[in-house]
């Protein structure tokens, strides 16, 4: 998991604060699986498979959502609890997804989309 570079009992921004970061928005509104699984990558938690295959659907990435919703807040000392989390989640998703990808991004400076770095072809 990441480390945090520094904790707080709060959440680096709102819940509705889409203009904090245009681009995670605009990501998590045309691929909000992909979102939670590149927020749970940046977070250090690997890849979130459930969220990234669309097959698996939506009862699943919400299930996978809450999960990467309370590690984000514990590892962040956010106060809370994981009912706040599941009203967030249920109540919002794309709006707790964004929050997510904005805390962990500002706490571990990446970008929205990390890429993948390539090893050079050694022979």
């Amino acid at each position: 998991m990441a480390t945090p570079s520094k904790t707080s009992s709060q959440w680096s921004s709102g819940l509705f604060d889409f203009a904090e970061d245009i681009s995670i928005c605009t990501f998590g509104l045309f691929c909000y699986p992909l979102l939670l699984d590149d927020t749970a990558r940046n977070a250090g938690e690997g890849k979130c498979t459930c969220c990234a295959v669309p097959c698996c659907g939506p009862a699943s990435w919400c299930l996978a959502h809450m999960a990467l919703r309370t590690m984000i807040r514990r590892a962040y000392a956010i106060k809370g609890s994981v009912i706040g989390d599941m009203w967030a989640v249920a109540c919002c998703p794309l709006c707790a997804a964004c929050q997510d990808a904005r805390q962990v991004r500002q706490a571990v400076a990446l970008p929205v989309t990390s890429q993948p770095t390539s090893t050079p072809n050694t022979r």
